[in-house]
């Protein structure tokens, strides 16, 4: 295979693909920001967006992040997708808060377009652009074009990113216990786990590590500002561990080590600037 051309096909991002991942928020009565899942409201807080900046919301998926941008910030967003089921559905969900009165000027700061590859957008003056879950589906050769591009869109400041991520040190580390122990206490079975696993796999093309990633991100000329990781509390750990959280004797040590290794917790965020100008 020629590695050049290797990419995630984009029908592997379909509608049925966004309904069994993605939380479900009813725009049509949406009333607290807290509605949102915590990821969009940490990503959110590492930037606070102002009003007039311009921020890109790149592989928006549905569109959570985007919307939760405009409403927390009243910052600009666009977002951008080569899923054409993700952007039909970001439009769905547009048409259900331009339909209520407070938002009904919603277009003139939310907007969400395809991304091609070979043909990219040319933005301008850019302030961030955030990549929630984006990295993993991308081979590397695809990100080096994404960051390339990403430089283009700053002004004068140069530009942002935030990103958001698996950590692949949970996966090979922590995971695989946290498996060996939902089949014990009877809660799952590995034929069904690795199903679920396999079905992850088709996207998940560039699992890494904050270290890594980091590594990755000062050979595109990106400097690291801040590394995080979840916090380890008793909801956030619940929601991670599933069904074996109801036993004391796993949450528990799972939040204790949790707080101390914080380097095999599942996820983490990077904030990281470039300071290049580029003549548009």
């Amino acid at each position: 295979m020629n590695m050049i051309k290797q990419r995630v096909d984009a029908s592997v991002y379909d509608d049925k693909y966004y309904a069994g991942r993605y939380q479900n928020i009813d725009y049509r009565n949406l009333e607290r920001l807290g509605d949102f899942g915590h990821i969009y409201q940490k990503a959110g807080s590492m930037l606070q967006p102002e009003e007039q900046d311009k921020i890109v919301d790149f592989g928006c998926g549905i569109g959570h992040l985007s919307f939760y941008l405009f409403l927390k910030y009243k910052c600009d967003v666009t977002g951008v997708d080569y899923s054409q089921d993700a952007l039909f559905l970001c439009e769905k969900n547009l048409k259900l808060l331009e339909a209520r009165i407070e938002y009904s000027s919603i277009r003139e700061k939310v907007r969400f377009v395809y991304f091609n590859i070979n043909n990219p957008p040319n933005f301008k003056n850019i302030k961030a652009v955030f990549l929630i879950d984006v990295v993993e589906h991308l081979y590397d050769h695809e990100l080096k074009l994404v960051l390339g591009e990403i430089k283009k869109w700053g002004g004068k400041n140069g530009i942002q990113i935030i990103i958001h991520t698996d950590n692949n040190n949970y996966l090979k580390f922590i995971r695989p216990i946290l498996d060996f122990l939902a089949v014990c206490f009877k809660k799952n079975t590995y034929q069904k786990l690795n199903k679920g696993y396999a079905e992850v796999a088709k996207g998940h093309v560039n699992l890494t590590t904050a270290g890594r990633l980091k590594r990755k991100l000062v050979s595109h000329n990106f400097r690291v500002l801040k590394i995080e990781y979840p916090l380890m509390n008793t909801t956030t750990t619940k929601n991670q561990l599933g069904p074996i959280a109801q036993h004391w004797f796993v949450l528990y040590p799972i939040i204790f080590f949790g707080k101390i290794l914080y380097f095999l917790r599942p996820s983490f965020y990077v904030l990281a600037e470039n300071k290049e100008t580029f003549q548009n």
